[in-house]
């Protein structure tokens, strides 16, 4: 088992790594120096610390996420077909895990509005004309 004690200092680098890449967790945790996938998961359960650190980094990342959308778009062309199916595809895989991620900045906004509003009132009765 790679670094299983906690310290400030191998959380911070963990975070920051994860802060300034776009790789997952996994490939992070099999870097080295980094510590292991299952320890980070166990520092997760039971730090309040490294919570709160972790959140921070997992916030920052998924907005390189959202600007490595706009270099993908930005940079296709439709000289090379092949090129510009695979970077829709990657777009459309970085949009739907921004919106699974970060649902609440980045996800689909639903109406659920269903009267009551000022400019949905509630038609309480039916009156007929005579």
């Amino acid at each position: 088992m790679r670094n299983p004690i906690y310290t400030t200092e191998l959380a911070s680098a963990l975070c920051d790594e994860i802060a300034t890449t776009t790789k997952g967790l996994k490939a992070i945790c099999s870097m080295p120096g980094m510590p292991a996938l299952t320890t980070v998961v166990r520092w997760l359960r039971s730090n309040d610390e490294f919570k709160q650190l972790y959140a921070q980094a997992k916030v920052m990342q998924q907005e390189l996420e959202i600007e490595d959308l706009k270099d993908i778009s930005d940079g296709s062309t439709d000289d090379d077909m092949i090129k510009v199916n695979r970077d829709k595809l990657k777009i459309h895989a970085r949009m739907w895990l921004a919106s699974k991620l970060a649902p609440k900045k980045y996800g689909d906004k639903l109406d659920v509005n269903h009267g009551g509003q000022a400019d949905n009132p509630i038609i309480t009765g039916i009156t007929f004309n005579k």
